[in-house]
């Protein structure tokens, strides 16, 4: 007499026979979800920019990040501009002044946290790696092109830099994400041609 173990076994040998027709379908199948994991790894996983934040920074740090060939992003009320031919003379930080016309980021930059930023493609936004934003709380009229702000009145800088631990841990569960369904379908395609 068969026990139910062994009846249970015996089903899972008995393998269906497949037909060309059904072999095709099946196959069509794997090629759509290949193609949704390919596009899940190149579109899925993203390169990520943290901020490092300095209130009241030194003239020191302009000095830094000026060296460090950075774009300059002035913050006043709700505007944004670029401050170019930057110089530090007795306490004032001088420049002129330019319309920041980089595309805005997708979420609002999360000051302590990683922020996304696409690094491929024809709307990349790898200009965000290169920014320095300082926050001011006045300076001259902002119609004119050249300006001096005092140092008393830069209240936040903002160093945007590339974070590459998470960028290469979101690559890492992105890979893991797609090799898993890569092993399933490989089991799928070797059970096809060998029982069909």
């Amino acid at each position: 007499m068969e026990t139910l173990q062994q009846k249970t076994k015996s089903d899972w040998l008995k393998l269906p026979e497949w037909n060309k027709t059904q072999r095709n379908q099946v196959l069509k199948w794997i090629s759509v979800v290949l193609t949704f994991v390919v596009f899940n790894l190149t579109i899925g996983c993203r390169s990520y920019f943290e901020v490092k934040t300095s209130i009241m920074p030194s003239s020191t740090a302009i000095e830094g990040v000026k060296h460090a060939s950075k774009t300059i992003i002035l913050h006043f009320d709700d505007k944004k501009y670029v401050l170019n031919d930057v110089q530090l003379k007795n306490n004032n930080l001088t420049g002129m002044l330019s319309d920041y016309k980089m595309p805005p980021t997708k979420h609002p930059v999360n000051p302590a946290g990683a922020n996304r930023y696409r690094a491929i493609g024809s709307k990349n936004q790898r200009f965000l790696t290169n920014e320095v934003h300082l926050f001011v709380a006045n300076f001259g009229d902002p119609g004119i092109m050249q300006v001096t702000i005092p140092m008393e009145s830069i209240v936040r800088m903002e160093i945007y830099n590339k974070d590459t631990g998470t960028t290469v841990a979101s690559w890492i569960v992105g890979s893991i994400a797609m090799i898993i369904p890569l092993l399933f379908l490989a089991g799928i395609i070797a059970y096809v041609f060998q029982w069909g």
